[in-house]
């Protein structure tokens, strides 16, 4: 049934791009698209790992995507009068100074230089803080003792150090928009790169977490910077070409290549080559998914109501109120049917099935795609660069609900709300509309 599941994924993809407009950036395509993906990096293991997928998961995950794709198309048509005249008045170059006029804005050099050297500080106190948990020694042992550390012990970096590392977060993210609005209103590649300094100490940094999701906001944020920005600019969204199919890809393999080359800086000591571990990556949380749907591992009623949906939330009560709120659905690592150890992430639907059961993950598929639809769209008709800066700082979100859930893990965190006030702060009081 895998290959079944394959199919209907690729038709859901080829539909849902084809109902909102051949957008690229629609948030129902991009679900079912990565799932699409994750599939298909499943079924080139299905020998290896002995896949016989099961007709209970073709139906949540088909289904689960489907209803994603009805909330998007929903959304786009309540939307689509104001697409269209907010395009009609881009296109003339009424109603937005964003591009008028060949404005752009202008960021002090010593300020960026000034963070520059922050973030470089704020990298040092990381890594005191690792040497702190971890100890002192070869650095793939050291990360990989701190995300153990940090990942299933209860160890955890001090919280003045994760302020700090949000602030120099938010201060990349808005140069890179800004770097990427300033070239597309005239100004000249060269001349912008300064902005771009605080990526080096901000990707240090990320690595030194254990985690490399920070390392796909770098690279997947600037691609919805553009596309946002290109609606403002011309007043229409990007077309598919072959061109653009041939840069998705190039992209796509550099972003792999870079993802599998950074696995021992994060800890991960696994010895396989790039086919095997980015398929066994991405398409072992369908898999996974399959294995406990069939063992019904972890579908034990939760004792507070959406215990593992709104995990990110409910984390606060145990850190701050050392309140008890029961056992977590995760069963932990598993692996294949012959014995391969695929991790312990199972897809979205994992988590909306083991709190709500069947119709939970309709409802909640239908939800969470209202939610990336409406946030898409905000930010595509907003003139306010702040709504763009922070949709690109959690794009990624969508792309991973294959991997697991993305969406109320962000958008519940008190942490990530403290992120999106950085950025508020921040991108309003540091910059001054030039024309060039």
């Amino acid at each position: 049934m895998q290959y079944t599941l394959l199919i209907i994924l690729i038709i859901l993809t080829l539909f849902s791009f084809i109902s909102m407009g051949c957008d690229p950036f629609s948030p129902g395509f991009l679900m079912c698209g990565s799932f699409t993906f994750s599939c298909l990096c499943m079924c080139y293991n299905a020998a290896l790992w002995e896949i016989n997928t099961d007709q209970l998961t073709v139906f949540v995950i088909s289904g689960g995507c489907l209803t994603f794709v009805i909330a998007n198309i929903i959304c786009q048509l309540v939307y689509k009068k104001k697409l269209l005249r907010v395009g009609k008045i881009n296109r003339m170059n009424k109603g937005t100074q964003d591009f008028k006029n060949n404005e752009f804005v202008s960021i002090n050099r010593n300020l960026v230089l000034l963070v520059f050297a922050f973030d470089f500080f704020v990298l040092f106190l990381y890594f005191i803080e690792v040497v702190r948990i971890a100890g002192f020694g070869s650095f793939t042992t050291m990360m990989y003792i701190f995300r153990q550390a940090t990942g299933f012990q209860g160890a955890s970096v001090s919280f003045f150090v994760n302020i700090l590392v949000r602030i120099s977060k938010a201060f990349t993210t808005i140069f890179i928009f800004y770097c990427i609005r300033n070239v597309m209103a005239g100004k000249s590649i060269k001349s912008q790169l300064y902005l771009l300094f605080p990526v080096l100490p901000d990707l240090m940094c990320s690595l030194l977490t254990g985690g490399r999701f920070r390392l796909l906001q770098l690279i997947l944020g600037p691609i919805v910077i553009y596309g946002l920005l290109y609606f403002v600019k011309y007043g229409k969204r990007i077309k598919v070409k072959i061109s653009l199919i041939a840069k998705v890809i190039v992209i796509a393999v550099f972003s792999l290549l870079l993802f599998y080359c950074v696995k021992s800086l994060v800890g991960r000591a696994e010895q396989t080559d790039i086919v095997t571990y980015v398929t066994e990556y991405f398409g072992g949380p369908i898999e996974l998914f399959d294995v406990i749907l069939r063992k019904a591992i972890g579908f034990h009623q939760p004792e507070i109501w959406g215990r593992n949906t709104f995990s990110s939330f409910y984390r606060y009560f145990v850190k701050f109120f050392d309140a008890d709120i029961g056992m977590s659905a995760n069963p932990g690592w598993l692996t294949s049917r012959t014995g391969i150890n695929l991790g312990n992430v199972f897809t979205c639907f994992f988590i909306y099935y083991a709190d709500f059961g069947l119709v939970g993950v309709f409802l909640l598929s239908f939800v969470v795609g209202c939610i990336w639809s409406v946030l898409y769209y905000k930010s595509l008709l907003s003139y306010k660069n702040v709504s763009k800066i922070i949709y690109s700082f959690v794009f990624y979100g969508v792309l991973f609900q294959f991997y697991d859930e993305m969406t109320f893990t962000i958008f519940l965190s008190p942490d990530m709300w403290m992120s999106f006030l950085f950025i508020w702060f921040f991108e309003k009081h540091i910059k001054t509309r030039v024309k060039i």
